[in-house]
Parts: C-alpha cells; sequence; structure tokens
C-alpha cells in the first residue's frame, strides 16, 4: 500500500502573518485620512461616500456590530461607516449584508486562508474602463505568485477569480477582499483610479499586496498598528512582529516592487509550499506522493504496486515502462516523476527467518529485485501491551552493503488495548540485489529477560525472498 508523505511546516520563518476571519471582509492599504474628490466619479466606477446609513439602520446595528467585529477580534475604538461599508483599524472594511448575516452567526473562525490546489484565474471586472493601464502589473504579480510559491495564479479575463474593479473617493489607493472559505480566495480587488498614474512597479507592489489580503495574509505589523486580539488574528510562531521590508506591511501605496523579502518568501513557502509529485502508474491517484521542493526526496523501498501480475515478480520501479530504466532509490526527488512497475518471471521464493527475546542478526544475499511481505509475530509476556508499545527498542533493521538502510520501530503498530497473546504485522517491503543483514530486537527498556518469569516477550521476523 502507498501511503502519502507528510512534510512538516517551517519552524522559523522571518514575517508575521495572519490569517482571517469568517467575513466577506476587504482589507484596504492606508495612505492618508484625506478623501479624494468625489465628484471625478464616472459612470463605470463604484463612489463611496461618508455619512450617516442610508437604509435608516442606525445605532442599534452599529453596536450590534460593534459587539461582533470586537467579539472576533477586531479593534472597534474608531469604527464607522462609509456608504455601505463598516471600517475598523482604519483600513478595514466589512459590507453591510455580509455583516448582518455574520451577526446571525453563532461559531466563527480565524484560521481560513486559501488552500485549494487549483489554478486562481486574476483579470479586470468588464466595468473597470482603465485594464490596459494595470494589465502590464496584473500579468507581473500571477508570474510573481506562482514563481514565490507553490500556487498557480495566471492573469485570464475569462471568468477570473479575482476582478480588479475601479473606483474614485475611496480613502485609500485599494482595498483586497478576503475570503471566507479555504477553497476560493477573496473575489474582488477595488483599487482607486486616481492611482493610475503609478508606474508599473508601483502598481506590481500594489496588487501583490492587496491580492495578498485575497488569499488570506493580513499586514505583517499588525502588533504595531493595534490590529491583534486575543481572536482575531493567528500567528505563525517564530516570526518577528515587523519586517519592514515586506510587501505585507501596511501604509505603502507608492512603494515599489523590488521583490519580497525574506520573510515573505518563508511565509509564502509556510503556507503554500512549491511541490512536486511523484505518481505511480497503475496506482489511485489519491496515493501519489506530494513533496516539498525545497526538500530532496528518497523514495522509500516499501512502496509497491498495489496490483500483482500473475506469474511475475515485481522487479522495482523504471522510468519507462517499455524501456530498461530503473529508478535509483539513492538518488533525491527533485522534480515531478512519473514511475512505472517492472516485471520478471517468478521462481520459487526461498525463506528467511530469525526470532530472538533479546537481540539477534542474520545474513543472505538476493540476487534479484524482490517485493516481499514482512511478516512479524510478537509474543508479549506478563507485561501488557501498553507497556511494549510505550517501550523504545523492538524494531526490524535491514541493511544492505550499497547503503539499503530499512528500520521499522515496530511499537508504531501495537495497540495498547490489544487482547489477544500474539501480535501478527505484515508490512509491505522492497529489497534490491545485494548483501543483507538482518537484525531484529525486541526492547531491553522493560528491563533483562526472563524466561522463568515469563518477561517481556519474544519476537520472529519471516519473509521470502
Amino acid at each position: 500500500m502507498i501511503s502519502i508523505y507528510n512534510f512538516n511546516p517551517l519552524k522559523e520563518l522571518k514575517l508575521l502573518i495572519f490569517h482571517l476571519i469568517l467575513t466577506s471582509s476587504l482589507i484596504a492599504c492606508t495612505t492618508d485620512d484625506n478623501v479624494l474628490d468625489e465628484s471625478s466619479n464616472n459612470g463605470s466606477e463604484l463612489l463611496l461616500t461618508r455619512g450617516i446609513d442610508k437604509n435608516g439602520i442606525g445605532d442599534e446595528l452599529m453596536d450590534a456590530a460593534k459587539n461582533k467585529l470586537y467579539e472576533i477580534g477586531f479593534d472597534t475604538t474608531n469604527m464607522h461607516k462609509i456608504d455601505e461599508y463598516y471600517v475598523v483599524e482604519e483600513d478595514i472594511i466589512f459590507s453591510e449584508n455580509d455583516l448582518l448575516n455574520l451577526l446571525r452567526l453563532r461559531q466563527y473562525t480565524t484560521s481560513i486562508y486559501y488552500q485549494s490546489e487549483n489554478p486562481i484565474k486574476i483579470g479586470f471586472d468588464s466595468s473597470f474602463s482603465d485594464s490596459l493601464l494595470w494589465k502590464n502589473a496584473m500579468i507581473e504579480v500571477a508570474s510573481n505568485y506562482s514563481e514565490m510559491s507553490g500556487l498557480k495564479m495566471l492573469y485570464d479575463n475569462n471568468n477570473p477569480d479575482i476582478k480588479l474593479k475601479g473606483a474614485r473617493g475611496l480613502d485609500d489607493c485599494a482595498y483586497g477582499e478576503f475570503p471566507t472559505t479555504t477553497t476560493k480566495p477573496g473575489g474582488c480587488v477595488i483599487v482607486d483610479t486616481y492611482y493610475n498614474v503609478l508606474r508599473d512597479a508601483q502598481k506590481i507592489f500594489l496588487l501583490m499586496h492587496e491580492i495578498g489580503h485575497n488569499l488570506g495574509l493580513r499586514h505583517s505589523n499588525c502588533l504595531t498598528n493595534g490590529e491583534i486580539l486575543d481572536e482575531g488574528v493567528v500567528h505563525v510562531p517564530g516570526t518577528p512582529f515587523v519586517d519592514s521590508d515586506s510587501y505585507m506591511l501596511s501604509s505603502t501605496c507608492g512603494y515599489a516592487w523590488h521583490g519580497g523579502s525574506k520573510g515573505d518568501s518563508l511565509t509564502l513557502d509556510y503556507l503554500w509550499p512549491k511541490t512536486y509529485t511523484i505518481d505511480f502508474a497503475g496506482s489511485r491517484p489519491e496515493l501519489n506522493l506530494k513533496i516539498r521542493k525545497i526538500e530532496g526526496y528518497r523514495l522509500p523501498y516499501t512502496i509497491v504496486p498495489e496490483i500483482e501480475v500473475d506469474e511475475k515478480d515485481f522487479q522495482g520501479w523504471h522510468h519507462s515502462p517499455i524501456v530498461y530504466s530503473p529508478f535509483n532509490y539513492e538518488t533525491p526527488i527533485y522534480t515531478n516523476m512519473h514511475l512505472y512497475p517492472h516485471w520478471i518471471a517468478k521462481r520459487a521464493p526461498m525463506k528467511f527467518t530469525i526470532s530472538t527475546n533479546d537481540t539477534a542478526i542474520r545474513e543472505f544475499r538476493l540476487d534479484r529485485v524482490k517485493h516481499t511481505i514482512l511478516t512479524c509475530r510478537i509474543r508479549r509476556g506478563l507485561n501488557t501491551w501498553g507497556e511494549i508499545a510505550g517501550a523504545a527498542g523492538t524494531y526490524i533493521q535491514i541493511t544492505g552493503s550499497n547503503g539499503y538502510n530499512l528500520v521499522i520501530e515496530l511499537r508504531n503498530y501495537i495497540t495498547a488495548l490489544y487482547p489477544d497473546e500474539e501480535y501478527l504485522i505484515e508490512i509491505g517491503c522492497q529489497l534490491v540485489p545485494d548483501d543483507y543483514e538482518v537484525k531484529l530486537c525486541f526492547t531491553d527498556a522493560l528491563g533483562p529477560q526472563d524466561g522463568a518469569s515469563g518477561k517481556h516477550g519474544w519476537i520472529e521476523l519471516s519473509f521470502d525472498y
């Protein structure tokens, strides 16, 4: 059976990243407190105006909104309303409809960010008349995210997942919409068309930042902005509270793109690591392997085909289904790979058996690749299975003269409440032509063996080769 490889997240990161609140929230990047001239609005753009709730919803809803937003971790000290949006922490906005829905929720989460493997298409809303002025920046941003992370992002105006819209009269130069699910990014970025005059490098920085919000990132200087409350953000362990070179820093409208910081790169790799796949012909897709690109991965010998071919022995994985091209198990893998099982005529196997209540070693020689089943029997004495499972040192080790080394810690296969006196464990294994030494050990962590008292147990290993 092929098992999926689970990689560990990086422990040392250089950037403070925060996830989102379960609402359709929009994040804006603060530039200054001036409101742009509203008279410059055209028919294809959004115009935001300050004022009292135009729908007549007043203080009662505002108080309820404040309580809910504070409950989920936002500072509502200077909360106010702009058109159909509520504004907190200077640059975070919630649409009125989404906030009403939020008030009906009894539960919430603060850890949603985009986690799908589906490609993300970024493009323009059909109403945005200045799209040509932003096209080069959009193409570059899609390329940047694809190169800096494991995300697959592309510029495509055919029903894009993230749409760029134009507006005039925003408090800030742009807003990015937070996602409400792990399977889709936030759906739009709104830019104030006053900033059409920015150079391409400045537009790239701006869109990298805003689309970061669409993916579920908050500002890298949340702490100094006073945006951190107990429930509202999730801090990645080991990251600093401010990365002044990060493109997710707040108040950076007008900055030019010169590449992300080291912290940006590490953070993107933490959330969306670059990966490659190893797939095996004849296996179910879910049993293929996904590996972090930064790690040289060695394929374990225990991965074998799910199927067997009559009168054939499995002779290892090959790069081609028709040409003799054996895969080298000792070579680290750093790229996508498709492997094919190789078979030869079956022959009568030989039997290998070794047993001990302490430690035993035995050698054998193999002249062909052999897929076999390691059958291990463990018999307990007076100790419980829980005691044996909790003691290290009961293991199988098979080593070859050319570097083959397979170690199986058997306590990982033992269930504490197993009712019988003898445990049977079967593990698939592939051996290559070589001279081998097999070492079989029963733990001595429970004290010295004493046959008269029945402590502590006995172990046997057998397999065909």
